[in-house]
């Protein structure tokens, strides 16, 4: 099963860019493993289709799997976790 959110964390990524670990409700997941990655642009007849997202599937170190979110702006969001 999957929950779709959309709320903030904040992220440290490697040099790379890529998300190493991030924090949700004081809990810090990490080191995070890359499992995919992938650009979606918004369809523009949707609120806030005026950018595109990159999208990474991450994995934990204890195994949770995540869709974390790099907006336009700069900041991140964690769009999917998985069950």
């Amino acid at each position: 099963m999957d929950r779709e959110r959309e709320r903030p964390v904040q992220v440290r990524c490697n040099d790379l860019g890529e998300p190493e670990a991030f924090v949700l409700n004081r809990v810090t997941y990490g080191p995070l493993s890359v499992e995919d990655a992938w650009a979606y642009r918004q369809p523009w007849w949707q609120p806030g289709g005026d950018g595109s997202r990159q999208i990474y599937r991450v994995r934990s170190r204890a195994g949770h799997l995540f869709d974390l979110c790099k907006m336009p702006s700069g900041d991140w969001r964690i769009s999917r976790l998985f069950d």
